[in-house]
């Protein structure tokens, strides 16, 4: 006769019963898991305070004024397939009541929408109940449940902003609400109650306060990620609206635009440095020395050397200058500006070595500022054409002293 063993669960041996006794006895065992004292037991061992689950018709239901998020049309329709699919929806929405008999909802506004996508459009009835949890809690927790049940993997950098703002204005405006979320700086609370870094949390508070109206637009639909409006945050806004307008929408081109616009601030800052330690505004003034041309120096008769008053040859010399810069000439105009302020008639001592040395100084400090002005916008027409004008007149200095040579 066949034999089956058994596990005595009481005694926690194995032995060995007929096959049928022991078929009969086991069944027996297993058939009482289901029995009615069985599922009483079960029901006595629930906890207490379990939420009641009520079946509310979706058009008792409507979306909280708090909801943020929007969901894609075909986000909905699949979930509304799965729900057909399941026979239901298997986890209740979270409400309250706002009204005599209408539900403010908290968490649940995609199973909300797919309920009514197969009721209205499907014609399916029985997907218009929905299970739903009703809680009675006040405006400032029905908000703060809101935020806190919308945060998702899936959704966008916009939305998780929003998610943090809202967070923020939560925990700052009703402390009280939240006693034992109080204390420590802001990032560390927000990036602990939300899960995330503090570097993260402190990137996108730098968006909500520095990205103006059109840069959060653009955030918003999507058109720069969150790298770019980073980024964007650290420019002034009209700055942001300029290269929003030029279509400079990725980190990198707006990063490129700021190292640019930092090479011009030191140039800047370095001509204005320079101007500041030889006394001359708008100028750089070269002051002749013995056998050297060195700025601070002084000859003993104080004679100086200003950028924008250098006097070469007579007028009819400097007329006929032809030869260009980077594209420029002197006019006629520009030329007796420079003879208007030129230096006394007689300029003993000049070195031509001195002369040239400095002439290409300026050559390669005007060459660094093209630079900048093809990449990244330019300088002031007025600055770039006085420091083609002082080369200019240098390049006539230097013939002029060649020829006395």
């Amino acid at each position: 006769m066949q034999r089956a063993v058994l596990w005595q669960a009481n005694s926690g041996s194995w032995h060995r019963r007929s096959g049928r006794l022991g078929r009969r006895r086991h069944m027996a065992s297993f058939n009482r898991l289901f029995s009615p004292s069985a599922e009483e037991g079960i029901k006595r061992e629930k906890k207490p305070g379990t939420p009641k689950i009520s079946s509310l018709h979706y058009e008792k239901l409507s979306r909280s004024p708090h909801q943020y998020r929007e969901f894609a049309r075909r986000d909905v329709e699949q979930l509304a397939d799965i729900i057909a699919a399941d026979g239901g929806i298997l986890q209740p929405l979270l409400v309250r009541r706002s009204d005599a008999d209408q539900y403010e909802i908290l968490a649940g506004h995609k199973r909300w929408e797919a309920a009514r996508v197969l009721a209205e459009e499907r014609g399916l009835e029985k997907y218009a109940f929905l299970p739903c949890i009703v809680t009675n809690v006040d405006d400032v927790h029905a908000r703060f449940s809101v935020v806190s049940t919308n945060a998702r993997p899936q959704q966008s950098p916009y939305e998780t902003l929003h998610e943090i703002e809202e967070m923020r204005m939560l925990l700052t405006e009703y402390p009280e609400a939240f006693p034992d979320l109080q204390g420590g700086r802001m990032v560390e609370r927000l990036a602990e109650q939300l899960h995330m870094s503090r570097s993260t949390v402190s990137e996108y508070r730098s968006i909500a306060n520095n990205l103006g109206e059109k840069g959060m637009e653009a955030f918003k639909a999507g058109t720069i990620g969150k790298s770019a409006a980073v980024s964007l945050a650290g420019i002034p806004e009209e700055e942001q609206d300029v290269l929003l307008e030029e279509g400079k929408l990725t980190d990198t081109e707006i990063r490129e635009y700021k190292k640019g616009k930092t090479a011009r601030a030191d140039a800047a800052q370095k001509a204005e440095r320079r101007e500041a330690e030889i006394g001359m505004p708008a100028s750089n003034a070269a002051v002749w020395g013995s056998g050297s041309l060195e700025a601070g120096a002084e000859k003993p008769d104080g004679q100086t050397l200003d950028d924008t008053a250098i006097r070469a040859e007579p007028q009819e010399a400097m007329g006929t200058f032809t030869e260009n810069l980077s594209g420029y000439s002197l006019t006629n105009e520009e030329t007796a500006s420079l003879e208007e302020a030129g230096m006394p008639e007689e300029t003993p001592g000049f070195c031509v070595d001195d002369i040239r040395a400095y002439l290409h100084e300026k050559e390669r400090e005007l060459e660094m500022y093209e630079k900048c002005e093809e990449t990244e916008g330019g300088f002031p027409t007025r600055v770039m054409k006085e420091k083609r004008m002082v080369i200019a007149g240098l390049r006539l200095l230097l013939v002029s002293e060649k020829k006395k040579k």
